[in-house]
């Protein structure tokens, strides 16, 4: 199981963002409109109870999930 219950896309979204990728960015990675990329984020946000992207950065480091792929 992931940290925070997040999905499988929540956690490759999360890894692009920790990485400093844009919503844009992502959205062309991962073949998704930015508007999906942006309520992944906010889910992202709520579930692992942060306000900001630096935040949510040192979540995804403490947690072993930082690592992008691809």
């Amino acid at each position: 199981p992931l940290p925070a219950d997040l999905t499988e896309r929540e956690l490759e979204i999360l890894r692009w963002l920790a990485a400093g990728r844009t919503k844009a960015q992502i959205a062309a990675e991962l073949v998704i409109s930015p508007s999906t990329v942006h309520t992944h984020t906010v889910h992202i946000y709520a579930k692992c109870g942060v306000s900001t992207r630096a935040a949510l950065a040192m979540f995804a480091m403490r947690n072993g999930l930082a690592a992008v792929t691809g």
